[in-house]
């Protein structure tokens, strides 16, 4: 009897052990979570249709997000997180628009690629566009941010 009262208690020990352990593991994703940019000739992804289908990606808020940019096109380009409501400006100016700017990757150089890591902001949907001059109208895209 008292064998059968000890493998249950640690039965229920194993069984609580392993569900603090994936909790962990959980915390760990929401911590760190990469996406991919990939940039083309003035647009992102692997459609040229950014206004009308803007490519999107998903990031949990709170998380360390490292954006992993290649630039496969004969342009420079830049990754632009505007604020919560702000609405992409048809012509980008930094001395119009800079206050707009949540996160900005800077210029990638044609041909070259680069990582950077921001936090991921409140819950919400974030515009993104290319800020280098004449990209911003076509050049779009949208960060989702879940809870």
């Amino acid at each position: 009897m008292h064998n059968k009262l000890l493998i249950f208690i640690l039965s229920v020990l194993a069984v609580a052990l392993v569900a603090c352990g994936g909790s962990d593991v959980a915390e760990e994703a929401l911590a760190e979570q990469k996406i991919v940019v990939d940039m083309q000739d003035i647009f992102y992804g692997p459609n040229n249709d950014n206004v009308q289908n803007p490519p999107e990606w998903m990031v949990s808020s709170g998380a360390e997000v490292t954006v992993s940019m290649e630039n496969m096109g004969a342009l420079e380009h830049s990754w632009v997180i505007l604020k919560q409501g702000e609405a992409v400006p048809t012509a980008y100016d930094e001395a119009v628009d800079g206050d707009k700017v949540l996160f900005s990757s800077g210029n990638v150089a044609a041909g070259t690629g680069d990582d950077l890591v921001f936090t991921a902001p409140a819950p919400g949907e974030y515009n993104v566009l290319c800020t280098v001059p004449g990209h911003s109208a076509v050049m779009q895209g949208r960060l989702i941010v879940t809870e």
